[in-house]
């Protein structure tokens, strides 16, 4: 019987230590590649949250948003009872309304500016309202035309009226001796009367008001001819960057791509505003709810419910099944 003879193939050592080399470099290679895959990944997020942090020098305001653009939303009646004469309404979230001169108003043309206010008007001094306690006792009365004060120039003098139904809780009796700062901040301590309308009747006045860049469009005109309008015209309005941002993400536009957003919603298309609040950019703005809702209150595409937000028209298109 023949014997089967088996037959070695002869191995190359070089091709063994070849085969080896591979097999050890091939796992370093994986690892450096997630290596850069994970440093790149960390350099963008950086220039992401750099770009958050450190503003475009372009966007930035030639000076930081008041408080007054921070806790109130601004509202204007112009030409109100007679031409020229401009008003601003600065509410806050509790209702309360501050009165005061629109920086546009006639009296600030007059060579010199305001001279002197006098709050004895109509039948009784207005400097001597002293209200008390929650129901505000011994708190005026009054309509939109009811007269608040008078103010003098050099060559004339205005009747400043209420412009808003309500309460007149109180006057700002340090113009009497300061009446200059209706000259140099009219819209801050210049102010000149504090009033609490009723929720119905500021919902007609409402009507009659205007936002501070239907303002600016109506009244920019004026803004060349008096030079303490340059700085009012230039500061950023903090609310409007808010509800500009909310609007975009409730727009069609973004809704189409923003499933997210889309999951927040309930059946009836609301979001709550704590949701919206932790958005990155939002939280770039601000953290201050009530601000959030006081000033999406003026936006025309989205609307607020207590703590909720909602798409005013067409929410019932994005509902997730």
């Amino acid at each position: 019987m023949e014997e089967t003879q088996n037959t070695d193939v002869t191995k190359n050592p070089e091709d063994e230590d070849a085969v080896e080399s591979t097999k050890q470099k091939q796992p370093e290679e994986v690892e450096h590649h997630w290596d850069e895959q994970q440093k790149q990944a960390q350099e963008e997020e950086e220039d992401e949250l750099r770009k958050l942090l450190l503003s475009d020098i372009g966007e930035l305001t030639l000076s930081p948003p008041s408080a007054t653009q921070v806790n109130f939303v601004s509202y204007f009646i112009t030409d109100f009872t007679k031409p020229g004469h401009d008003h601003y309404i600065y509410r806050h979230a509790n209702g309360l309304c501050v009165v005061g001169l629109a920086p546009t108003h006639i009296a600030f043309k007059d060579q010199g500016g305001i001279t002197n206010i006098d709050f004895n008007v109509g039948k009784s001094d207005r400097s001597v309202l002293k209200v008390s306690g929650k129901r505000k006792k011994n708190a005026m009365r009054s309509e939109s035309n009811t007269a608040l004060c008078k103010v003098s120039t050099a060559i004339d003098s205005y009747i400043v009226r209420c412009c808003v139904k309500g309460s007149l809780l109180e006057v700002n009796e340090r113009l009497i001796k300061q009446p200059h700062l209706l000259n140099s901040s009219a819209d801050r301590e210049g102010y000149i009367a504090i009033i609490m309308p009723r929720p119905v009747d500021w919902t007609k006045n409402k009507e009659s008001l205007i936002t501070l860049e239907e303002y600016k469009d109506k009244k920019q005109d004026d803004f060349s001819d008096i030079p303490h309008l340059r700085r009012f015209a230039l500061v950023s309005d903090l609310s409007s960057r808010i509800v500009s941002q909310i609007e975009y993400y409730f727009s069609d536009e973004n809704l189409v791509s923003d499933d997210y957003l889309k999951s927040l919603m309930d059946n009836q298309g609301w979001v709550d505003v704590f949701f919206i609040a932790e958005f990155r950019r939002i939280k770039a703005l601000t953290d201050d709810i009530d601000l959030i809702l006081r000033s999406m209150g003026s936006s025309t595409t989205v609307e607020v419910q207590v703590l909720r937000l909602r798409k005013r028209h067409g929410w019932e298109r994005w509902i997730l099944p």
